[in-house]
């Protein structure tokens, strides 16, 4: 038994219904009675459905990537949003450069809208807008010769840091936001300490000067001391004698009044009885507060 179908076939709720006629044929025989039959069938119709775009985080000025895929009665049109607004073309995936968007979680969505009254579809995902990588200015330090100096940096961004340091361009130090450095054996003057700091989103560099402050100055007076007559006699000279000022970039209370007597020196031997310098001894004596000294006006006669 063949059959064919007649009329229209129409679809309501799910079902399809049609009618046919059936043609009967007898082996050896002509044709038999030709009936009207009907037929209804259950026809499932699949409604549109798309994948959820996956969540992503990336570093301000980097481009993000979304994608989703559609399924059900095609083809399909797609309509997608950033933060509520209108994005991109009709297209499965987009593309979103982030230099513009502030830091922080933005809303993506996709609607997929089917063919044949099929439906639409509607997915989001989380676009997580990362800050780049920040490093404050260490302050600029200044401290005695022999004094630690201490310098620190706050990272901002998004993490976990990273810190190398650099001491006249050598690194010094670990990973660590803050150093300490000894100055004792660092010659005066100015030198550079440097901080890189490495996040999640890049790496940031800054820089501070430390000053190390040199020993005290001392200034001698441009006179001219002269003991005479060579009578074996005591002779007084004062610190202002030789000296005409004293200071120190370290403290600026320094002055003149710090300065002592170390040590007071001969070209000629204190006594010697072959030369006629007058049998004397203690020609040199320095006082007991070291401001002063007494030297014994003589002299080697030969």
């Amino acid at each position: 038994v063949n059959g064919t179908l007649s009329g229209a076939t129409q679809f309501v709720n799910g079902s399809a219904t049609a009618t046919y006629t059936a043609t009967g044929t007898v082996a050896g025989s002509a044709d038999v009675t030709a009936d009207n039959q009907t037929l209804t069938a259950n026809i499932s119709i699949s409604g549109t459905t798309t994948t959820d775009p996956a969540d992503q985080a990336v570093c301000q000025g980097a481009t993000a990537n979304f994608s989703t895929t559609a399924s059900g009665g095609g083809p399909f049109s797609y309509a997608w949003t950033l933060d509520g607004s209108p994005f991109g073309g009709d297209t499965s995936s987009i593309s979103i450069l982030t230099g513009s968007l502030s830091v922080g979680p933005h809303t993506v969505e996709v609607t997929v809208t089917g063919s044949g009254g099929c439906g639409s579809a509607t997915q989001t995902a989380t676009l997580t807008v990362q800050a780049p990588t920040t490093t404050t200015d260490p302050a600029d330090v200044s401290v005695c010769n022999g004094t630690d100096a201490h310098f620190s940096t706050t990272a901002g961004g998004t993490g976990p840091f990273s810190y190398s340091w650099t001491l006249d361009g050598s690194p010094f130090n670990g990973n660590s936001p803050s150093i300490t450095i000894p100055t004792g054996s660092l010659s005066p003057g100015n030198h550079t300490v440097s901080v890189t700091t490495s996040g999640t989103c890049g790496s940031a560099t800054q820089s501070a000067v430390l000053t190390v402050g040199g020993n005290p100055v001392i200034t001698l007076s441009s006179n001219s001391a002269t003991m005479w007559p060579p009578n074996h006699q005591y002779h007084t000279f004062n610190i202002t004698d030789f000296v005409a000022s004293a200071s120190s970039d370290c403290d600026e209370s320094v002055d003149i009044n710090d300065v002592v007597i170390q040590k007071v020196s001969s070209d000629e031997p204190e006594e010697n009885p072959a030369g006629a310098d007058g049998n004397t001894l203690n020609d040199i004596v320095i006082a007991p507060d070291c401001k002063s000294v007494q030297l014994r006006s003589e002299r080697d006669g030969n």
